[in-house]
């Protein structure tokens, strides 16, 4: 059948893996024992579709079982491919219950967001503007906790003054950009555009491309280091060797292959009581 070769095509060709979910609607046809439900597609294609114990049913918004279907009924079956099998997931009857809202993605503790520019204005006792290279503008908030370093010394908010280039870290709240770090001076000219960042501490060091650190929260994030990755101690280049257990660090990273590969690891002074 048509719609059986295509989906083979696209296995084959790599656009839809094992794990991926397809929906499809059609009318049941027929039910054969406790594990399989023929449909017919309104394109005339026929379907069969696989049944596991996992299979979930809403029959017009509510819980159901596969006792509650029947032929000539209008379903929706939400299925994933596995060993040339359509396994079924979901199948839904009637009107689909609404989803609830997805609340937007928000950054966790310890991580954010990285962005370089040039400040615009200086709004308030806590807002600062900053426009990228590109033109793109950023209203940020100073959070609560947030720190400034003018040339490589803690700073007040009250220092920050227009055409300054900076490099602000910032975690999205409510619906705002919160400043975890603005730096300004010779590290801020270090720092790539973006990225997502993580600041803690080194807990341990493994091999010679791999360092675990332990954010604020306790949290403990791996990343990898790649040729390309710079490092910087006491604003100067470093080493990878120079990173150690107890070393306070922002390293900002990408992810590649399903690893937080690193861009650039900085050595952090602790403040002084």
């Amino acid at each position: 059948m048509r719609f059986l070769s295509t989906l083979a095509a696209l296995l084959i060709a790599g656009h839809l893996s094992a794990q991926d979910s397809v929906t499809v609607r059609g009318k049941v046809v027929k039910l054969e024992g406790t594990d399989r439900v023929l449909i017919r597609t309104s394109d005339n294609k026929d379907v069969t579709l696989y049944i596991t114990p996992q299979t979930r049913y809403t029959i017009e918004g509510k819980a159901g079982r596969y006792t509650d279907l029947r032929v000539g009924t209008e379903i929706n079956a939400a299925y994933t491919p596995r060993n040339e099998r359509f396994m079924v997931t979901t199948v839904t009857v009637g009107a689909e219950p609404t989803p609830p809202q997805a609340l937007p993605p928000q950054a966790a503790p310890g991580q954010g967001t990285m962005v370089r520019g040039k400040i615009v204005r200086v709004q308030g006792q806590d807002q600062v503007v900053v426009r990228t290279s590109t033109g793109k503008e950023f209203t940020l908030y100073m959070a609560p906790k947030g720190r400034i370093v003018i040339n490589g010394k803690v700073a007040q908010f009250t220092e920050l003054r227009p055409n300054t280039e900076v490099a602000v870290i910032y975690t999205e709240r409510d619906n705002r950009m919160w400043i975890e770090t603005v730096t300004v001076g010779q590290a801020a000219d270090t720092e790539p555009v973006e990225g997502t960042t993580v600041t803690g501490t080194v807990l341990r060091v493994v091999g010679d491309d791999q360092v675990v650190v332990r954010t604020a929260d306790n949290k403990e994030v791996i990343v990898y280091v790649a040729p390309q990755t710079k490092y910087i101690v006491n604003e100067q280049p470093a080493r990878f060797t120079d990173f150690r257990t107890g070393s306070d660090v922002r390293i900002l990273y990408d992810v590649r292959d399903r690893r937080n590969t690193a861009r650039s690891i900085i050595g952090i002074r602790r403040n002084k009581d």
